[in-house]
């Protein structure tokens, strides 16, 4: 759900944001103070990416602390904030000073962040405004996943919020996205999948990144304004393109969503394509209306050696569906069940329990998200034989992995 900042617009002016005419009765900073509560940390922040920078519009806490003031700007590409948005750091970050990712930023070293929540701010035309963040001193490990959708709910309110205030003269609903379907706009990167036991790679995942924001959020503004297939073809595209400078031993997976499948243009581009070494990840969240069509679509490339995959098992109940009427090669675990599974039960119970449903299907598992040795450790003592994450393997170019 990430897209486009405020003021990247093609006119090259940016929304201004009505100022508040009573700040201490401001909705937003009301709605600051509440999250503050909740999650118990030192300052909560409401800021604006523009023009390569982030600019603080709200701040709820002892800002003075960090050396933070209401309309400081500084350069968005060496905070927390930009990171998360391009998905190179999640959500939540326990221990900032010993978390390989965030341990050398600016923030951490100069600001004095110790632990972090972070999020988008979507405006209701789909529209990146920023993020909203909660920020202590000190690190927090009782903090998890509820704690980040309690700020997503809070962020969706600031958002509402915000588009109330909003000058409307410069909306550009259709201009951005009618240009990321644009080569120039897109890049793609390789992120290995890992045979556990050994170390060994075994295929790469093509990614989808973007100039300023995450691919999530590209990609939902692109179905909304109706370039979804074309950008998602634009990507596979280029994946393709570069598959012949990977490893001859490794598999390829592109990701592509079931109503992209049901294209002409999906299938003629696979044309000619290694089969064999070829994976199609199935990405998409939403039900789908006929699986006798995907299926359809999908039967060719099938006896020519394609595999299938669904990505982000577990994460909802579309996905599952999707293994019941596709019957994959390949269940993508999604990473919630990862994070923090080497000291939480539940999740070590669910993944052993995947474990022995993909066997029972006789389908390869790979674990996403997979961050410390301690994750590791944990998922290879249950039997699991794949893996992806950081720990294991960053996105890089075609130069850096070929």
């Amino acid at each position: 759900m990430l897209c486009e900042p405020i003021g990247a617009n093609g006119t090259g002016s940016r929304l201004e944001v009505v100022p508040p005419r009573d700040h201490a009765a401001d909705p937003i900073q009301g709605l600051l103070a509440r999250l503050r509560r909740h999650v118990g940390l030192d300052v909560c922040f409401v800021g604006e990416m523009v023009d390569g920078k982030r600019i603080f519009r709200f701040i709820e806490g002892a800002a003075e602390s960090f050396g933070i003031d209401i309309g400081d700007a500084d350069p968005s590409d060496q905070s927390f904030c930009q990171r998360m948005l391009e998905g190179a750091i999640p959500n939540l970050i326990h221990d900032a000073r010993n978390d390989p990712q965030t341990c050398g930023l600016p923030g951490t070293q100069r600001r004095g962040i110790g632990s972090y929540i972070g999020v988008p701010i979507v405006l209701p035309s789909g529209r990146i405004y920023g993020t909203l963040c909660a920020i202590g001193h000190d690190p927090r490990h009782d903090l998890d996943l509820r704690d980040v959708a309690f700020v997503e709910f809070i962020a969706d309110l600031i958002g509402e919020e915000l588009a109330d205030r909003l000058a409307p003269e410069h909306f550009d609903p259709l201009g951005f996205a009618s240009r990321i379907a644009d080569e120039q706009s897109l890049a793609i990167v390789f992120q290995p999948v890992v045979e556990l036991r050994t170390g060994r790679t075994v295929g790469y995942e093509a990614l989808s990144r973007f100039p300023r924001f995450g691919p999530e959020a590209m990609f939902a503004e692109a179905w909304r304004n109706g370039r979804g297939q074309a950008l998602e073809l634009r990507a596979i595209s280029m994946a393709l393109e570069s598959m012949e400078r990977l490893p001859t031993d490794v598999w390829l997976s592109v990701n592509v969503a079931p109503r992209t499948i049901l294209s002409r243009g999906f299938i003629d581009l696979l044309e000619g394509t290694p089969a064999s070494r070829l994976v199609v990840e199935i990405t998409e969240h939403d039900a789908v209306a006929n699986y006798a069509e995907v299926s359809d679509a999908l039967e060719g490339l099938l006896d020519r050696g394609v595999r299938l995959a669904i990505d982000d098992v577990g994460s909802g109940y579309a996905s599952l569906s999707h293994i019941v009427e596709l019957s994959p090669d390949i269940l993508k675990l999604d990473g919630v069940f990862t994070r923090g599974v080497d000291s939480e039960i539940a999740r070590r119970a669910l993944a052993n329990a995947f474990v022995r449903f993909a066997r029972d299907i006789d389908a390869m598992l790979v674990v996403e998200c997979i961050e410390t040795p301690q994750e590791l450790q944990t998922l290879q003592a249950l039997g699991i034989g794949y893996g992806q994450g950081f720990h294991l393997g960053r996105p890089a170019s075609i130069e850096l992995v070929a």
